[in-house]
């Protein structure tokens, strides 16, 4: 009854105003919107954070530079079981070239991590929304003015196409910032809720406190944005971070952790309170039973993992847990199988060359559309370009190369 009397109401205003209710609802999120940046661009300034800083981070010679310079080639099936677990050999997934090694995080590296952290966000958890959005816009306009920096790293360190660094890697990382620093304080002001007839005398409310140190453990297909994404989200909400950052993409945390640095001290943030940890096995697990609440992103079995050390501790950690799977697409068979349909198949398929977490995996597509759908499908996948992204002044490359040489095998 509600629905339908909103409806109604929404069908008098657009008759109101000679409009569609499409445009209707659009000029009433555009306004939504713009008064909630004028209410914070106010609410900042008389903070003292208004704007956002400048932050410059240097790039070294292969962090900034799209030809190849590796000395020589790194074979994975030969190096990497005996490499020495004191350090990441890092290599371009597309190339094979050998970017050199980063120091690898052991338990008691971690340890002194999550504690200096620990002292960084008892310090943090005081700061004002206006500062915490401070951060995120010097966060958001550094990324502005280094994209072609920062989609050489995350080229080079996982392999993808640059178009699939600036969709995959910048865009979103550019959208969750506008909207925790528009909406991000809304969500976390104290919430109150009908206390019920038997307690008419008490007011409820619902309080978002800081948990603390958040462990997160994240996986090589997004090395910036998979980094970036729980920071936002940690620091607004008053906690340090430490990130666990996969040893198949170790070579872009020493550019991302310098910037991140260069971030933190131009909005007045502890230096600790963000910290990226690159190592094996053992850092995670270090991660896990330190952290106040841990974010997992990978597979089921390694989830499973988490889950079981997270519970193990004298106080339960909470756990987030993003895990893999076999994302189904169906094509009923009274499907419109064109040009345009056939392209999204694709683009779902081979973005970042199927390393995506909502990329479609099966089909299930039925019988009186299989032949149309299976034809109009690979003439389009017969004519993509894969290669090597990076130095090759601009030749169309469509596929970059997978990161994870046993997933690939």
């Amino acid at each position: 009854m509600v629905l339908l009397r909103s409806l109604d109401l929404l069908d008098a205003f657009c008759q109101l105003f000679g409009c569609s209710a499409l445009q209707l609802l659009a000029v009433a999120y555009l306004t939504r919107c713009l008064w909630l940046l004028l209410r914070n661009s106010v609410l900042d300034a008389l903070a003292g954070y208004s704007g956002a800083a400048d932050v410059q981070v240097e790039a070294k010679e292969l962090e900034g530079k799209r030809q190849g310079a590796a000395w020589r080639k790194f074979d994975y099936a030969k190096e990497w079981p005996a490499w020495p677990k004191g350090s990441i050999p890092c290599w371009d997934p597309a190339s094979n070239d050998f970017l050199g090694e980063v120091p690898a995080c052991g338990a008691e590296e971690v340890a002194q991590m999550v504690q200096k952290a620990r002292k960084a966000q008892q310090v943090w958890k005081n700061s004002s929304f206006a500062q915490r959005r401070y951060l995120l816009r010097t966060i958001s306009r550094f990324v502005l003015q280094n994209m072609e920096t920062i989609c050489t790293v995350a080229c080079r360190d996982s392999g993808k196409t640059v178009i699939d660094a600036m969709v995959g890697e910048l865009t979103v990382t550019l959208e969750k910032l506008r909207w925790t620093c528009a909406y991000g304080e809304e969500y976390l002001l104290p919430e109150y809720r009908d206390s019920g007839l038997m307690n008419l005398h008490k007011t409820s409310r619902v309080e978002w406190v800081p948990v603390g140190v958040v462990g997160a453990i994240v996986p090589w297909n997004y090395p910036f944005h998979n980094v970036f994404n729980p920071v936002i989200a940690a620091v607004f909400s008053g906690n340090a971070i430490v990130i666990k950052v996969s040893e198949f993409s170790a070579w872009s945390s020493s550019y991302l952790q310098r910037a991140l640095a260069q971030c933190l001290e131009a909005a007045g943030a502890p230096q600790d309170l963000v910290q990226l940890a690159p190592g094996y096995a053992e850092a995670g697990k270090a991660l896990v039973e330190q952290s106040d609440k841990v974010i997992f992103v990978g597979s089921v079995s390694v989830g499973r993992k988490v889950m079981e050390s997270a519970s193990k501790a004298d106080i339960i950690t909470p756990v987030i847990l993003e895990l893999g799977g076999k994302d189904p697409f169906v094509v009923c068979e009274d499907a419109t199988v064109d040009e345009a349909m056939t392209q999204l198949v694709v683009r779902g398929a081979f973005q970042n060359m199927g390393q995506n977490c909502a990329g479609p995996e099966r089909f299930i597509v039925y019988e009186k559309v299989y032949d149309r759908f299976c034809d109009s499908v690979s003439g389009l996948v017969k004519k993509l370009a894969q290669g090597a992204p990076l130095g090759r002044d601009g030749a169309r490359i469509d596929c970059g190369a997978c990161v994870h040489p046993p997933s690939l095998e």
